[in-house]
């Protein structure tokens, strides 16, 4: 038995650092979106869980394999699956792979031995933030608290994303603690939601993250490739807490030239 998990990346069109917690997390509030690039997931049959990843990480240190322990021990099961992960989508790129990996196979759990979704929900939010946004099938939505609260909302939004990947892992905790709340613009999640929803206006300028400032003071390449992007793409944002950018590109409109030593990727939105 091989069952085969397609399991998605995201980017944030917003991203909004709110305050700090007293739990030393930052309350956000996010638009997020899957995007058509994936991890493949094969699952078989196993002695005990495994998880084995394309690119090495350990086993003990991967996203999926400390949510289904988790989930293990909450269900009081024993999960005879072993998952293979052939990576695609970078690491330290603030785009989710991780996360993306513990939420689907999460999900595929729940259905192959009948557990309540409520529980890889509570997994989910103990393991990682962005773990709950994956959990489900909806491709947008508004997520709040640390990631973990998921509003998801329709939107047929007709572009292609281009993603731009810096040879730069972006180091999550380090970004998060380099964000002063008195560098912050004022800035409105809702009215961007309801821009998206009116697919016919030119959401680009509206998009925004509070994190690449604090990202550029830590890795001043980073900064760098941000400028001179710009000077092809002005309306280029981070996604996360980096290292990719991106902007959204009409279907028809051809990829401009910025730099060979700048990866780029051309990919869809998940309509949904």
């Amino acid at each position: 038995m091989i069952d085969i998990i397609k399991s998605p990346a995201k980017i944030n069109l917003v991203l909004d650092l709110l305050y700090k917690r007293i739990d030393g997390f930052h309350e956000i509030d996010t638009i997020m979106a899957k995007i058509e690039l994936f991890d493949e997931i094969k699952v078989s049959f196993s002695q005990e869980l495994k998880v084995i990843t394309s690119n090495g990480i350990r086993q003990q240190d991967n996203f999926v394999y400390k949510a289904l322990k988790e989930l293990e021990k909450l269900t009081k099961s024993n999960f005879e699956l072993c998952f293979s992960i052939e990576k695609n989508i970078p690491m330290g790129a603030g785009l989710a792979g991780g996360s993306s990996n513990a939420g689907v196979c999460l999900s595929y759990v729940s259905k192959k031995y009948n557990i309540d979704i409520d529980k890889c929900l509570e997994v989910g939010e103990k393991v990682g933030s962005d773990i709950n946004f994956f959990i489900f099938d909806h491709n947008f939505a508004r997520c709040t608290g640390k990631g973990e609260i998921i509003i998801p909302f329709d939107v047929n939004l007709d572009y292609d994303v281009l993603l731009f990947f810096p040879d730069i892992h972006s180091d999550t905790p380090s970004v998060y603690k380099e964000f002063n709340i008195k560098d912050k613009p004022g800035l409105n999640v809702s009215k961007v939601i309801l821009d998206i929803q009116n697919t016919q206006k030119n959401i680009q300028k509206d998009l925004f993250n509070c994190l690449e400032y604090p990202a550029f003071k830590l890795y001043p390449d980073l900064n760098d490739i941000y400028d001179k992007i710009r000077k092809v793409y002005p309306d280029i944002r981070m996604s996360g807490s980096g290292s990719t950018f991106f902007t959204l590109i009409k279907k028809n409109d051809s990829v401009k030239y910025t730099d060979d030593d700048i990866f780029i990727k051309r990919v869809d939105l998940i309509k949904g």
